[in-house]
């Protein structure tokens, strides 16, 4: 309704949306990791309300496991049970394997060079390796770890890891072994963990004994 005497306009919005449509079954075309560790990774269920946000937050979801390069999520509306909307998801394998090479320089520790390989996942209950070499003439370190995901794989795992280091400076002379175990989790806001740690330690300072 428009009053030009007063330059207003009044605007009345009847909105019919029809029947609220919900998700069906969910199938996962995939071969690399087992079902049920895939469902963990799975924030929608079956019958929640269905929405374009809902379908893009399964597809990042399962992006952000590493495990795909492509997730393409398809409703099916030819196949539709009444209200509820079946969904196809198929996913192409990610590159297993992942490495990285890094050259730099620092004014304490001179020309370094690092390398990062990342291997995941090993198998199908989704275990993944990584490892780091990082070289100096002052400091150099490697490490070790192995992965285990456990309830939510997002951010629930068991790692067991080694770690040496190698420091070689004027005044010190001194090689760490670090053997750790941990569990890491989302505790209410909290990334958290509890870990149990063993260091082996020898180091000459000055002319003082090892």
């Amino acid at each position: 309704r428009v009053n030009p005497e007063h330059n207003e306009a009044s605007i009345h919005l009847s909105i019919e949306t029809g029947p609220k449509y919900h998700l069906g079954e969910l199938t996962f075309h995939q071969e690399v990791v087992n079902p049920d560790l895939l469902e963990r990774y799975v924030q929608v269920k079956p019958d929640d309300v269905y929405s374009q946000k809902a379908l893009l937050n399964l597809q990042g979801d399962l992006i952000r496991t590493q495990y795909f390069s492509v997730v393409d999520v398809n409703p099916d509306f030819e196949r539709a049970d009444g209200l509820r909307i079946p969904v196809d998801v198929k996913m192409e394998p990610a590159d297993r394997h992942k490495l990285d090479l890094g050259l730099g320089y620092f004014t304490d520790i001179g020309p370094t060079g690092s390398v990062h390989w990342q291997f995941r996942p090993i198998n199908r209950r989704g275990h993944f390796l990584n490892s780091q070499l990082k070289l100096s003439p002052v400091k150099s370190s490697a490490l070790l770890s192995y992965g285990i995901p456990v309830r939510d794989r997002r951010t629930d795992k068991l790692v067991l890891s080694v770690h040496f280091e190698h420091e070689d400076t004027t005044s010190q002379l001194r090689d760490t072994l670090n053997l750790k175990g941990g569990y890491y989790f989302q505790w209410q806001e909290w990334l958290s963990s509890l870990f149990a740690e063993l260091k082996h330690e020898t180091f000459t300072t000055g002319t003082q004994p090892e």
